[in-house]
């Protein structure tokens, strides 16, 4: 690794990361909360949340679903795209860009080909590729471990391109081994058809892939 700087701080992605906490966990006992992000607080009574869960008001009046913290998080993730983009243009090499879990957003340049560093505690993590959007087998392996331990969203990118998969919820272990099998398969891929394939087989993960043309 070349440098690593801090490039800025979202405290709503702080915010966005412990309602997910609660989300994982509630959303494995199908319990449906509302939470309330700038007051921290939610709301799981079934009474109380059938009287919230009004959709005539915003999500800042009523409090957020979980459903709704995942998608809030995914279009974060798409605004951080537009971060990383012009790192990719300005350089030569291989970069990562993470979200840690207060909402620091730290960048990072590593070698032509890599970007090697240990998995710090986050919840966001881009890096980009030379020419393909599409995750190498190495990527996967490293993406089961990462969603495992909490991360929320992984993406790779090229000046023209982005794939990003997140998971919806707590990483369920047919996911899990789902990524597992595909990083094997994704070992024996010739074309880029192939490794679409591969990636579109995963269980269980939301994937968005997108050109990165951006107004």
């Amino acid at each position: 690794m070349k440098w690593q700087k801090i490039i800025g701080k979202d405290e709503e992605l702080k915010d966005l990361f412990n309602a997910s906490l609660l989300c994982d966990d509630f959303l494995e006992e199908g319990i449906r909360v509302l939470i309330d992000l700038k007051r921290k607080e939610f709301y799981s009574s079934e009474e109380i949340v059938e009287s919230l869960y009004d959709f005539k008001r915003s999500p800042v009046e009523r409090g957020i679903t979980c459903e709704e913290v995942y998608s809030i998080i995914y279009s974060k993730t798409l605004d951080l795209i537009k971060e990383f983009i012009p790192l990719i243009k300005n350089g030569s090499n291989e970069y990562a860009l993470i979200s840690l879990l207060d909402g620091t957003l730290i960048a990072l340049e590593g070698e032509d080909d890599k970007v090697s560093i240990p998995l710090p505690h986050g919840m966001i993590m881009f890096h980009s590729h030379p020419n393909y959007c599409v995750f190498s087998h190495k990527d996967l392996e490293t993406i089961s471990h990462s969603l495992a331990n909490g991360y929320i969203c992984e993406g790779v990118s090229t000046v023209e391109c982005s794939l990003i998969m997140c998971r919806k919820g707590p990483l369920t272990e047919e996911s899990y081994f789902s990524i597992i099998q595909a990083s094997k398969r994704m070992r024996r891929v010739r074309t880029l058809k192939e490794a679409f394939e591969v990636i579109n087989g995963i269980k269980g993960l939301e994937k968005i892939y997108l050109n990165n043309k951006f107004s």
